[in-house]
Formats: C-alpha cells, structure tokens, sequence
C-alpha cells in the first residue's frame, strides 16, 4: 500500500496502526488497547464531557446573543473532541492545542499523490508528535494517572503482555489522529442537521435516550467519513452484484451509499430520529472486528453537546455557506457562521 514506508517513518507508523492489522495481530493489539478503552472508562468521562461542553458553550453565548457571527466549528465542535480525547490519553492541557495542529501536516501525507517533499515535511512533523509521546510516557511510567497511556506503559499481574514501544507509538499517534476529526465532523453536522430539520429537534429536548435516538440517525444520515479511510485488498476474486472485484483491487467501502441503501432503510433519504433501533443500524464506525474503537465516546459527546447548543443557542441561524476543506475521507468543515436570527 505505501511502498516508500521503509524511508518513511510517518507512512510506517500508519501501517502499524490496529486498523491496518489482520488476525491473530490485530486480535492481540485490540486486547491490550481495549482492556483499559473499557466502556465503564467511557461512562467515567460523561461527567467531564459535560464540564467541557459547557465551558465550550459558556464562551459563545454572550457574543451570540450580542448579535455577533460566532464560528461553532472552531469554538467547540474542534475543541470538544480535542479535550476529551486529551483526557482519556493524558495528555496535559497546555499541550492539545499544538499537539492537534501538527498531525494534519503528517495525515496529509497519506494521500495517494503525495510527493516526496510531502512525504519528508510529514516525517519532519512527525518527529515532533513521536518525541512528545515518547517523553510523555516516560513521565507516566513515573507518575502514573488514570488516563490510557499510563496504562499503556504499566505491566499487569495478571497479563504481563504489554505493547512494544514501536506499538506504543503507533496506538497513540493512531488513537490521537482519529480522535477528533470525525467527532468534530459530526458535531457540525449535527448543527446543520438542527437547522435543516428543525421539526426533529424536539429530540434534543427530551433527555439524554431522546438525544442518543437523534445522534445515531444523524450518524446514519450524515456519515461523517465518506470513505473507509484505509485500503482492503480483495485476496480472491469476489462476484458482488453482478460485478467482479479482481483479487488484489482495493476495496472501499463508501459510507453514505451504505447507509442509504433502500433494502436496509425506508425512506433512507428521510432524517427520522422515531426509526426503530433496528433501522437505524449504519456502518459509519465500521463493522466487525475494525469496527471503530471510540464510537461509544464519540456516541456520546454528540449526545451531550448537542442538547446544549440547541438550548443555550435560541434562534439559530447560518451567518453564511459552512466552508468545507479537502481532507478525505472525513467530509470536514473548516468554519461552521452562525449568528441569533433577527425576526
């Protein structure tokens, strides 16, 4: 897939990622990532989930109501995920900010036309991000919180496998890069979805089990990525529909197509929220043994800001056109205006 991964530490790091592991090593890393990634972890978080909405929220709501052109996406769709995600690896405040502007320069160079300077100007980044990790696990291993990468670097009693440093690496620099970009999509989907759909968004009033019923249609019918961001290569030829995918294509599942299909929902072009639990089934945090790590936490950050903004934020109205930025697969916006409408 990247054949100049050898000269390229960013390119190799991606390829030692969990996603891009098959059985038995995929099996073997999901257990030691997912054996502290716990959903009792996740639960724990709710409560700091909602501080940081509501810091979030607090921010924007005296210049919103002043009239003011307010940017939701960088005022809290970006940040939320970008601190929640901060605390559930450990990485100290003060150092987020910086830390989520430099993995877009490496991420870029994933693309498929990436030129040999991308390729250098990402390991050159990268460089950066793996020297904090590694001081960062350095610091946990003698102070050790409770947060993921001190009990990445712990030995357990009862397991003494623990994670190479090379893997180490790999799951934090995997887990940081993907951990906000899609939520953070979603969050300003999830505002434009408010807006189109404004008759649903009594959904957002009834309690947190309501608001879970609006996020998993939203995901459904806003798939934040619009494809599997990785290759899948087909190991036999494979008929599908009448057509032949060749042995060694490359595969790419395309999320909205998915979750529209019409044998699997009715009226898959209707936002409904009221679909039973069972139609509203989508594959926007994969499937199988790839399915998505952090879909419960991004589950649940959605359902916990989102609430908020459509309370705290009365009258809400685009001040212009969303701005959306190349960065596939993740459908990303890049500025999200709004303004108080005026009657």
């Amino acid at each position: 897939m990247f054949p100049t991964a050898h000269r390229h530490r960013s390119q190799l790091l991606l390829l030692n990622t969990l996603a891009m592991h098959n059985p038995p090593a995929h099996t073997r890393l999901r257990r030691l990532v997912s054996r502290d990634f716990t959903a009792q972890r996740v639960d724990d978080l709710c409560g700091g989930i909602a501080e940081i909405s509501d810091g979030l929220v607090d921010a924007v709501v005296e210049p919103y109501r002043d009239g003011e052109e307010v940017d939701l996406h960088s005022a809290v769709a970006l940040q939320l995920p970008v601190q929640v995600f901060g605390e559930l690896l450990g990485v100290p405040e003060q150092d987020r900010p910086e830390l989520s502007t430099l993995m877009p320069a490496v991420l870029a160079a994933m693309h498929p036309g990436a030129t040999e300077e991308h390729l250098n100007q990402a390991d050159e980044v990268n460089r950066k991000i793996e020297s904090y990790f590694i001081e960062l696990a350095e610091e946990r291993r003698r102070n050790p919180k409770n947060d993921l990468i001190s009990a990445w670097v712990t030995l357990y009693d009862d397991d003494p496998d623990i994670l190479s440093a090379d893997e180490f690496m790999s799951m934090a620099w995997g887990l940081w890069a993907g951990g906000f970009t899609t939520t953070a999509t979603a969050i300003d989907h999830g505002v434009l979805t408010m807006l189109r759909h404004p008759e649903e968004t009594h959904w957002l009033r009834g309690g947190f089990g309501q608001a879970r019923s609006f996020v998993d249609e939203l995901l459904r019918y806003e798939a934040p990525a619009t494809i599997t961001a990785l290759s899948r290569f087909a190991v036999r030829d494979v008929t599908l529909s009448d057509r032949t995918i060749p042995r060694g294509a490359d595969v790419r599942m395309v999320f909205p197509a998915c979750n529209r299909d019409p044998a699997a929902f009715e009226v898959p072009d209707r936002f409904d929220p009221a679909r039973p639990a069972l139609h509203r089934t989508h594959l926007s945090f994969g499937h199988g043994l790839h399915y998505c790590l952090g879909a419960a936490l991004s589950r649940m950050e959605l359902s916990v800001v989102l609430p908020k903004l459509h309370s705290r934020l009365p009258d809400l109205a685009l001040a212009g056109q969303p701005a959306y930025r190349s960065a596939l697969p993740v459908r990303a916006v890049d500025r999200l205006p709004v303004v108080m409408a005026t009657a």
